[in-house]
């Protein structure tokens, strides 16, 4: 009995022993698990902390192709993307207390270039640190470069025409839902100055402006986006430098339309410290346009002192367009202010002068009265121009210091024309676009206009345009003459346009007697003026005064 008990109690004894062991590595094995979770936690890499955005998978084989396309990518962009991870670590590379601001500008000015590497920051340098996880950096790098697929495929492109929009302007143009490039509405416009829309730029996110398309007969197959230049779309062609763009309701072949729609870049290019542009982009109603008046871009040569390559995105056919640096008009000269407009034109009269040859201190020390008449065919010709001619004449012979020139302005070149102008100090032509030359005439001159009959009922606000621009070059518009005679419209008056087609290219009548008056009052207030101008200007010196931006441009023709 005694024996059976010490066998019993040594078998108590060793279960008590196993349970205890197995006790043991439960909570050993427990702990482990503990630990291992911890660190697991500590150390993750899981796609919800370091992916910026997710990319969707439909399947194994997507998944794949992502992969081969990936490494494609990295070997195209690793260099690359190495070069944006040094500079990464490079701005945390001494984190004491007097380079600790230096170290936050450095940052700043990195994800202001690559402003999609942000989020990455802390990850990036937490992972450059550990040397030794050289897996998880290149987990991060592909990260990197998958979201720099993306970026490339994620560009909008919208019509440039939106037929949902009207495509005119009201008197103030950043008040009204634009219709090219609807989806841009700027509310903010500098007082007194055009709509300018300037790419890349916080209106754009820091993107550039590109185009896809380049139809020249329908602005809605003609498309708008905008890219980060280091994330461009596959296929895209850069354009460096600077490019201007316009959008004209009209037409860029007539002088007048032309100028007032791209003239304005001149008064940019002043204010955005001389800036020479490479290139125009044009559009009319979203379609590009691929030729201008030679005048305008005679005018642009002047004015900028290089002639501009006019852009006809040839390539933007096969793929994106961008442009490095774009500024963009959709108003033309609307919204300008006329002090505003003074300097602007003096600067094209300055210019343009010394592009073409021309003394202004010459020009305005003359003590003659010259008077031009410019003479048109076809549409709003003169019915007798013989007649006008010899009365003009008869006028100018009254006075000792009066010379008279008759001429076709379409017979002559751009410096002809200038030339012409720059002599020119009583100005009479029927209304039209040769009229725009006006500009280049001397501060104070004399514009004498003359209308066909009608137009003073039909023709709205279109006839007033050389009585601005006269305002707008310091010049004095000494009236109009309205033809009388004539048959009357054959339409309902309300039906306006009708009318105005009518009337608008018959030829126009003159009254002697009126003309005469007019001329004699018009020569005395233009001698007075010439004689304040020889005033002023007696005692410079023979050297013209420098133009805005001539230490920087070559002005020769």
């Amino acid at each position: 009995m005694f024996s059976q008990k010490v066998i019993g109690g040594h078998g108590r004894s060793l279960r008590c022993t196993f349970w205890t062991i197995g006790c043991l590595l439960f909570l050993m094995c427990l702990q482990l698990w503990v630990y291992e979770r911890r660190w697991v936690e500590h150390h993750r890499t899981d796609k919800s902390e370091l992916t910026l955005c997710k990319i969707p998978n439909s399947s194994n084989r997507t998944n794949e192709v992502d992969e081969e396309n990936l490494h494609e990518d990295r070997l195209d962009e690793s260099s690359r993307q190495g070069e944006v991870l040094d500079a990464l670590t490079s701005c945390s590379a001494d984190l004491s207390a007097e380079v600790r601001a230096d170290i936050v500008g450095c940052l700043q000015k990195l994800f202001a270039e690559h402003p999609v590497l942000a989020d990455l920051h802390q990850q990036t340098l937490r992972l450059r640190d550990q040397s030794s996880d050289k897996i998880r950096l290149s987990q991060l790098e592909s990260k990197i470069l998958r979201l720099g697929q993306m970026l490339r495929k994620s560009i909008h492109f919208m019509e440039l025409k939106d037929t949902r929009k009207s495509g005119r302007f009201d008197n103030n143009p950043w008040d009204s839902d634009p219709w090219f490039m609807s989806s841009v509405m700027v509310r903010n416009q500098r007082k007194g100055f055009p709509e300018e829309l300037h790419f890349p730029s916080d209106l754009s996110q820091g993107r550039l402006l590109c185009f896809l398309g380049n139809s020249t007969n329908d602005g809605t197959k003609n498309k708008y986006g905008f890219a980060y230049k280091e994330y461009l779309p596959r296929g895209s062609t850069l354009l460096p430098g600077v490019t201007l763009v316009a959008d004209n309701d009209w037409d860029y072949i007539n002088i007048w339309h032309g100028m007032s729609a791209v003239v304005n870049f001149i008064s940019i290019r002043t204010r955005e410290s001389c800036v020479v542009p490479e290139r125009l982009l044009l559009f009319h109603w979203g379609e590009v346009v691929p030729s201008m008046a030679s005048w305008v871009g005679d005018l642009l040569h002047a004015s900028f002192g290089k002639q501009l390559e006019l852009e006809k995105l040839e390539r933007g056919a096969d793929g994106p367009v961008c442009l490095e640096r774009a500024i963009v008009s959709r108003s033309g000269l609307g919204g300008m202010s006329v002090p505003n407009m003074n300097v602007l034109f003096e600067t094209i009269r300055c210019r343009t002068y010394k592009f073409c040859g021309l003394e202004m201190s010459e020009i305005s020390t003359r003590r003659t009265i010259h008077i031009t008449l410019l003479l048109r065919t076809g549409g709003r010709a003169l019915k007798n121009a013989t007649a006008v001619k010899e009365l003009m004449d008869r006028q100018c012979q009254k006075l000792d210091f009066c010379t008279f020139e008759v001429t076709y302005i379409s017979n002559l070149t751009f410096c002809e024309q200038v030339a012409l102008m720059s002599r020119t100090d009583v100005l009479v032509s029927t209304h039209g676009a040769q009229m725009t030359n006006m500009m280049f005439m001397p501060k104070g001159s004399y514009v004498m206009e003359m209308m066909p009959k009608g137009w003073l009922e039909f023709a709205g606000a279109g006839q007033d345009i050389y009585s601005w621009l006269a305002e707008w070059s310091n010049l004095n518009h000494g009236g109009v003459w309205r033809d009388t005679e004539g048959p009357d419209c054959p339409y309902e008056t309300s039906e306006t346009l009708k009318c105005f087609l009518f009337f608008k290219d018959r030829t126009v009548g003159h009254n002697e007697t009126h003309l005469a008056e007019w001329m004699t009052a018009t020569l005395e207030k233009a001698k007075l003026s010439r004689q304040k101008e020889v005033e002023v200007n007696e005692n410079g010196t023979s050297v013209s005064p420098p133009c805005a931006c001539e230490s920087v441009d070559s002005l020769t023709h």
